[in-house]
This record gives structure tokens, C-alpha cells and sequence, in this order.
């Protein structure tokens, strides 16, 4: 799960990924606009909100695709849009 990035403490500028409130997490660079991350290890895929998409301008490929998956919760959710990008931690 991406979210747009507050701005950087000096922690988060000097150690990109970090360990807060029991996840995870990291400052990540995606379709070159940086934001904070949740690392989820076991994921096969990354997921970005529309929302988060819509407010920013990325460097993408986007695709419509009709696919299913499920959530950590056990929930299913259906898929039908596709962002592809590059996506880096934050240096």
C-alpha cells in the first residue's frame, strides 16, 4: 500500500526503511514521485489507490485487466486496473 509522503524526518531521509507501529515500512520512489510504503514480504504483487495515482503525475503505463486476489484479511477484491512502473527505495 503506497501513501503520499509527509515531509522526510531526518531518520526517514538517513534509514529509507524503517520499522513503525508493527509494519514495515519504507520511502519509496514510485513512477518518480516519492511517497511511503507498507512492505508486505509475502506479496506476489504492489498496490497503489487510484486516490494516490489521480493526485500525482507518474511516468506509467496503464492497462485495463480483469483479475481477483486476496486480501491478508481473507477478503477478495477484483481488480481491473493496471499501473506499470518503476519503483525504488528512496536514496
Amino acid at each position: 500500500m503506497f501513501v503520499p509522503e509527509h515531509s522526510a524526518t531526518e531518520d526517514e531521509e538517513r534509514y529509507p526503511l524503517q520499522v513503525k507501529e508493527w509494519k514495515i515500512v519504507a520511502t519509496v520512489v514510485v513512477g518518480g514521485q516519492r511517497m511511503t510504503a507498507t512492505i508486505d514480504t509475502g506479496a506476489s504483487r504492489s498496490f497503489i489507490s487510484e486516490d494516490c495515482v489521480r493526485q500525482r503525475t507518474m511516468r506509467s503505463e496503464r492497462c485495463q485487466v480483469e483479475s481477483r486476489i486476496r486480501l491478508a484479511n481473507g477478503s477478495a477484491l477484483d481488480v481491473t486496473k493496471m499501473l506499470k512502473t518503476d519503483i525504488s527505495l528512496a536514496c
